[in-house]
């Protein structure tokens, strides 16, 4: 732990006294950081970020600096730093001029409620793997439906409770469903499957019986 005099020296040093700006505390007893979060943050003209070291910090300081509480995920580090960096970078995609492409940002997971969809670079052939034939057919809008499919049945796969959250269309809707039912055929026929396989067996077993003791099926 660090001592409340120099957590209060170096804190206010940079939003000032009264707090010019929110004072963001990261630990684990705080709100999850998630897309809304730090979408509010990049709203915010400044904001600071405080790192304590290991078994936290003098609750006097807590009381009087910090406004906020996050929490990254369910572990502790020896320091925020780390964890502090990854805030900063989360941030700052949505800032102008970080990335290159305008909207690029809101293509990503989370923006849009689900998962991205599949990634496909140059050349279109690599180690026999090739693209997705859509890719290749030039049709745009058939390739913004695969594109679309692709998110949902990325979270369909990965993370439902996305799917329970987001805004859907009709259509999208209809998407999972359809995987639920192949999914279901699927498991049906490998139930039938494993039925037949069983009577083969009892039918070759029986065969067997019969070959060693005649008087078997009399």
């Amino acid at each position: 732990m660090i001592k409340p005099v120099s957590s209060f020296t170096v804190v206010l040093s940079v939003p000032g006294s009264p707090l010019a700006c929110p004072v963001v505390l990261l630990t684990l007893q705080g709100q999850t950081f998630n897309f809304r979060i730090f979408q509010e943050y990049t709203q915010l003209p400044d904001l600071t970020l405080f790192c304590k070291r290991y078994k936290g910090e003098d609750e006097r300081v807590l009381e009087y600096m910090v406004t906020n509480y996050i929490s990254i995920s369910d572990f502790m580090p020896s320091g925020d730093e780390l964890l502090t960096m990854v805030v900063l970078d989360a941030i700052s995609n949505f800032l102008p001029g970080v990335l290159g492409k305008l909207n690029g940002t809101m293509d990503n997971s989370y923006a849009l409620g689900l998962l991205e969809y599949l990634h496909y670079l140059r050349p279109a052939e690599f180690c026999g793997l090739i693209w997705q034939e859509v890719l290749l057919s030039g049709d745009h809008g058939r390739n913004a439906r695969w594109q679309r499919e692709q998110t949902l049945l990325r979270a369909w796969q990965r993370r439902h409770d996305l799917l329970e959250k987001a805004t859907l269309t009709h259509d999208d809707q209809a998407f999972p469903e359809q995987l639920g039912r192949i999914q279901e055929n699927i498991f049906h026929g490998i139930i039938n499957l494993m039925g037949g396989v069983r009577a083969i067996i009892a039918f070759l077993g029986s065969a067997i019986l019969c070959r060693m003791n005649p008087t078997f099926l009399f």
